[in-house]
């Protein structure tokens, strides 16, 4: 019996990964109904290699404030490493 090999994504990995852009449009208008979190989109699109999306992205929150609290995430994840 052949042993399977699983990928597990999240859903906005799989939505980046394969360019749907209006699931994605849908999804960065309201963030908090889907239960995201800005430093999730940018790590998927990190893992897709869409730096692009990122600017895009960046360019388009007039709130800034909101990517702070991406901050405390980072400080975690470079501390365990």
């Amino acid at each position: 019996m052949a042993a399977c090999k699983f990928e597990h994504y999240s859903l906005i990995h799989l939505i980046i990964q394969r360019n749907w852009q209006g699931a994605l449009s849908l999804i960065l208008d309201d963030l908090n109904r889907f239960h995201l979190r800005y430093i999730q989109v940018f790590e998927a699109a990190i893992m897709n290699n869409q730096l692009n999306l990122i600017l895009c992205f960046l360019k388009n929150i007039k709130d800034r404030t909101v990517l702070n609290e991406t901050k405390f995430s980072w400080t975690k994840f470079i501390s365990y490493y």
